[in-house]
């Protein structure tokens, strides 16, 4: 099983910069009262890392540390709100339209890895299998959740690995 990223809708009424102090995780799961099951989407690493750059268009804030950042702390807490989440709605959207013309049995390259094979180093891309359906479904709720962070002024917060 993959790493697990989590983006988790939190109303503007929950939110400080030490609320990500009161979310304790792991990989796999969320485990905060505050937060319930439908306000958050979970995003293989994989998926994640594929995407990575067109997250890198939208400015973030770390509130461990109170600074702004383009892009999400991959191990760490990234709050995203105010413009920057119509922004980051803006590009999801974009991305479901895309996903749309896939065909269903999906191969993405993913990383390269290496591997050494009588001392001799050989290397390839992963091949990451998704569906393009899986795909649009996640960025389709992951849209709603942004949209209601949009519509109520919360925040989107990305649990990294």
């Amino acid at each position: 099983m993959s790493l697990i990223h989590q983006l988790v809708y939190i109303n503007k009424d929950l939110y400080t910069d030490k609320l990500w102090e009161n979310i304790s995780y792991h990989p796999l799961r969320i485990n905060c009262d505050l937060v319930p099951e439908s306000n958050i989407i979970k995003f293989d690493d994989d998926l994640m890392l594929y995407f990575f750059d067109y997250f890198n268009w939208i400015e973030m804030y770390i509130p461990a540390i109170k600074k702004p950042i383009f892009g999400f702390a991959y191990h760490g807490i990234t709050s995203i709100h105010d413009k920057n989440l119509i922004k980051f709605q803006n590009i999801i959207n974009s991305l479901i339209q895309l996903f749309k013309y896939a065909p269903n049995k999906l191969i993405l390259r993913g990383s390269y890895v290496t591997k050494t094979i009588k001392n001799k180093e050989i290397g390839n891309y992963e091949n990451l299998r998704y569906s393009s359906s899986t795909i649009i479904s996640t960025f389709t709720k992951l849209s709603k959740l942004i949209k209601k962070a949009i519509n109520s002024e919360g925040y989107i917060y990305h649990l990294g690995i």
